[in-house]
């Protein structure tokens, strides 16, 4: 049999790295800037297109969030999705 000190020390173990565990975000980082996401907001708010942002972005060698090359319009527009407000979404082409 196992002495109660011993479970009750292990028990606490656990409790302790399921704490920690729980602590960390799940899901994927963030991985744009702020900066760059007001950039494609404001450019879809001034009349560009998806496609025509996404174009730039491609030209200008900016990495997506997840470190890709390449740059799409649902791309572009799941950023703005993603940075609406909540009950706010916007009109999307």
């Amino acid at each position: 049999m196992i002495p109660v000190a011993e479970l009750e020390r292990y028990l606490v173990e656990r409790r302790q790295a399921a704490r920690v565990r729980q602590a960390a975000r799940p899901g994927r980082k963030p991985g744009l800037p702020p900066e760059l996401v007001t950039h494609i907001r404001r450019r879809h708010v001034q009349g560009e297109s998806l496609g025509e942002i996404a174009r730039e972005l491609n030209a200008e060698h900016v990495p997506t969030a997840q470190g890709g090359r390449q740059w799409w319009p649902s791309t572009v527009r799941a950023v703005l999705v993603r940075s609406a407000p909540y009950n706010a979404a916007p009109a999307l082409e």
